[in-house]
């Protein structure tokens, strides 16, 4: 049984340029576009389910249905679901913001992950970027397949609309690091050179490889794990920039919750280098 001590309740945000009304349809009639591989949306009905490899801990359709407990339209879906063996309850709040939206998600529940696994407040950076992309653009969403469980090595990507110069620029910049890592990063850009987020608790440590705009890779501490590599891969093509990262020399650690919590950062990166902060 989970101790009432141990469950937490999630918040994230996302500002939205489009208006309430897109947003709502989106959330109702457009999960399969953006959210989950397959859905079965029925408002009336109080049925609000989504499933697939793609959604968090990868359920299938039976462990897919979240029964709808409250829908106020272009404003407030309210739900369960079942995490961890836990029974949490999602609000999803719409309020406009100018022209736009602004979306506050609480979940509310929600047990503390173990070892390896994948951070829910991750996966709602993740999921409420690929929202806002969907309503603004109409663009693929970002995935992050949790019917795997990588072992040793975490890799991910994204596609920026950017050549590999202004992607690079963001990964050595010291400034720019420090926006999306969340503290005072300190970049020395050579190798042998001093890389670090400013963390407490550990987090990059020194330079391997630089070949601007091209490849970045850094030694990682963060006790009592194993040193580790990170690896930054650029490739460009059409102005647009492929970056993939590589988190490697885990052994035989479960790295779920690096591999999402780098999809997060990936999605962070992209905004700051296509303007949005």
């Amino acid at each position: 049984m989970t101790q009432t001590a141990d469950l937490q309740r999630i918040r994230a945000r996302v500002e939205i340029g489009a208006p309430p009304e897109r947003v709502h349809r989106a959330l109702t009639d457009e999960l399969e576009r953006w959210l989950a591989d397959a859905a079965a949306v029925d408002l009336s009905a109080g049925r609000y389910d989504f499933w697939g490899p793609h959604v968090f801990e990868a359920p299938d359709r039976d462990a897919g249905r979240h029964p709808l407990l409250e829908h106020d339209p272009g404003r407030l879906l309210r739900f369960g679901w079942r995490v961890r063996g836990a029974d949490t309850e999602v609000a999803i709040a719409l309020e406009p913001a100018g022209a736009g939206t602004r979306v506050e998600v609480t979940q509310a529940g929600v047990p503390q992950r173990a070892e390896g696994a994948a951070s829910i407040d991750d996966v709602w950076k993740v999921t409420l970027e690929n929202l806002r992309r969907w309503c603004e653009r109409g663009e693929a969403p970002v995935r992050v397949d949790f019917s795997r469980l990588p072992v040793g090595e975490a890799r991910t990507g994204i596609t920026i609309e950017a050549p590999p110069e202004a992607v690079f620029e963001n990964l050595v910049d010291p400034a720019r690091v420090s926006e999306w890592c969340g503290a005072q990063a300190e970049v020395e850009p050579a190798v042998g050179g001093r890389y670090s987020f400013g963390w407490e608790g550990g987090g990059p440590v020194e330079i391997l490889d630089l070949d601007a705009p091209h490849r970045l890779a850094y030694t990682w501490a963060y006790p009592p794990e194993p040193e580790t590599v990170v690896t930054w891969e650029l490739e460009g093509s059409g102005g647009r920039t492929r970056l993939t990262i590589m988190h490697t020399g885990f052994g035989d650690r479960t790295v779920a919750d690096y591999e999402c919590g780098w999809t997060g950062f990936l999605v962070t990166i992209r905004n700051q280098v296509e303007g949005r902060a």
